[in-house]
């Protein structure tokens, strides 16, 4: 792989050796790229495809996204042509998030604005997206919801390990972070769904005989517990609980 970034990294200006590709037909959709990019993106291609570690699979997905989405696309490379450079790094690194940016174009507004890449997420940042995010598809079953939330942050988190914009504890961090919120958002919703079957929480009769709320709670073990989450770690989870048996189950009948 690093012969072939050499031998990309001789383009300059606008030429780009058809010879650099591995793969016939792109040389041929690389042309194409360069006479429908704005002049500016279209100088900037080359060396924006030596940098990335799979130009073919770039200029593929690239023209994907030009085909699909010519007005989002042409937009985002015109008012700004770091967009061009995050869509090409992530086409080139990771074909999932590369169909994810394909089949949501409202990204590249992100990769448009710079800064917004370049900010580190939290917790409390993660759950004001998601709410945003959740009144846009409100009819979406939230299993769906959540999937499609993890992948659009997966692409935003990736561009900014691609880009050199985070260091790998911060990428760890955002990916133990947005974990996080997505469990706390899926027991939010069995809590919900509860409710709504019993009309109230389980409730518990204490040896003294206090009534009160069955606790539950969700520990993370293992990398996530330690914050250090990568794109394809397992989560380990355990789950605790009031024991009903020893504490006496107070019966609520279903709705």
């Amino acid at each position: 792989m690093r012969a072939n970034e050499n031998t990309l990294g001789e383009a300059s200006g606008g030429s780009f050796s058809g010879s650099a590709f591995r793969e016939s037909g792109s040389a041929a959709r690389y042309a194409k790229l360069l006479a429908l990019l704005p002049a500016k993106a279209s100088s900037e291609l080359p060396q924006h495809l030596a940098d990335s570690c799979d130009p073919d699979r770039a200029v593929l997905q690239l023209e994907v996204l030009l085909q699909r989405h010519p007005a989002e696309a042409l937009t985002a490379f015109v008012s700004s042509t770091f967009a061009l450079r995050a869509s090409v790094a992530l086409f080139a690194g990771s074909p999932w998030l590369g169909q994810t940016l394909l089949q949501n174009p409202d990204l590249l507004r992100l990769f448009a604005r710079p800064l917004g890449l370049a900010a580190e997420l939290r917790e409390e940042d993660f759950r004001e997206q998601f709410a945003r995010f959740r009144m846009r598809n409100h009819d979406t079953p939230l299993p769906v919801l959540l999937a499609r939330f993890k992948r659009r942050e997966y692409v935003r988190i990736f561009t900014r390990e691609l880009l050199g914009m985070a260091s790998l504890p911060e990428i760890t961090a955002e990916i133990s972070a947005l974990s996080d919120v997505m469990i706390e958002q899926a027991l939010s919703h069995c809590e919900s769904e509860l409710r709504g079957r019993y009309g109230s929480w389980p409730q518990l009769r204490s040896p003294q005989g206090r009534v009160y709320a069955a606790r539950f709670a969700v520990l993370s073990l293992g990398k996530l517990g330690g914050n250090e989450l990568n794109y394809s770690s397992d989560i380990d989870l355990l789950y605790l609980y009031d024991d009903a048996e020893v504490a006496g189950s107070i019966a609520i009948p279903a709705r």
